[in-house]
């Protein structure tokens, strides 16, 4: 039971990190291919505007709300709190 829950979650991170790099490379037109969970926003290449853009996104994207203080330090805060957010958006329906 364990590993199918790990192995869900793993699947929902690696979704999220797909249409985070997507996005990356279509709105900001920068190379996203070395982006990994361990990379920090800062390290990106998008300045503080644009990173509230893709919150934004990933918020229409998903149907999901972040709170109006979460700041991310790297692509795993992210993309955790997207997944967190999504699987009680799915709990919630």
């Amino acid at each position: 039971m364990f590993s199918t829950i790990w192995e869900k979650d793993m699947r929902v991170t690696q979704n999220s990190l797909e249409f985070l790099k997507e996005y990356y490379k279509e709105t900001f037109k920068l190379d996203s291919s070395e982006f990994t969970l361990e990379t920090h926003i800062s390290e990106t290449g998008i300045d503080s505007v644009e990173a509230y853009n893709l919150l934004y996104a990933l918020e229409n994207n998903y149907g999901i709300r972040f709170d109006s203080k979460f700041m991310p330090i790297t692509i795993g805060d992210l993309l955790t709190e997207v997944d967190r957010l999504r699987m009680e958006h799915v709990s919630d329906h």
